[in-house]
């Protein structure tokens, strides 16, 4: 069968842009937030104990990584 070593992803399906927001344990603050992926600086805006950050369209995968002080 020619299809036996390949994965069960046929074609990848990008991800629209979003909107996501982070509740931030109480008493910390926020020091930075990056893309682990994308390795760039999202925009952000911290408000009332949440970071909301515009997350841009992604093809496979992102993460987004918050430094706390």
């Amino acid at each position: 069968n020619p299809m036996t070593m390949k994965g069960p992803v046929r074609e990848l399906i990008p991800s629209p842009q979003q909107n996501v927001r982070i509740r931030i344990p109480k008493a910390r603050q926020v020091k930075s937030i990056h893309f682990l992926v994308g390795q760039s600086a999202p925009r952000t805006r911290v408000n009332n104990g949440f970071v909301e950050v515009e997350v841009p369209p992604f093809e496979l995968h992102e993460a987004i990584a918050i430094d706390l002080a």
